[in-house]
């Protein structure tokens, strides 16, 4: 265990070892955060898993339902507004890059 994290043998040797040095980083440090990051997104991430598992299980019932049917994609596409996987266009943006390498920034 490392800062309440089941953490393998082999992944916290090549942290440990191979990883971290020379990145001015401590082992210390990196578990602490690490694990803070991990028990800050790990609830929000299970709720998104649990959304698409829902989501998957509408989007199949709809095909099982129309099994042997022509396909519809009108009907197909406002389904997926429907339950949320389709969501509206949002506004047009833009987007400023500063400091970063010239390749990146002209991406």
């Amino acid at each position: 265990m490392i800062n309440g994290m089941q953490v393998s043998g082999q992944l916290a040797s090549f942290v440990n070892q191979q990883a971290l040095p020379g990145t001015g980083i401590s082992s210390e440090r990196f578990w602490a955060g690490f694990s803070e990051l991990l028990h800050d997104l790990g609830p929000k991430n299970r709720n998104f898993l649990a959304i698409r598992e829902d989501m998957q299980k509408q989007i199949d019932d709809w095909h099982i339902a129309r099994r042997g049917q022509a396909h519809d994609a009108v009907t197909y596409q406002a389904f997926l507004h429907d339950i949320g996987y389709l969501l509206p266009e949002g506004a047009d943006f833009a987007i400023q890059t500063t400091n970063v390498d010239p390749e990146i920034a002209s991406i």
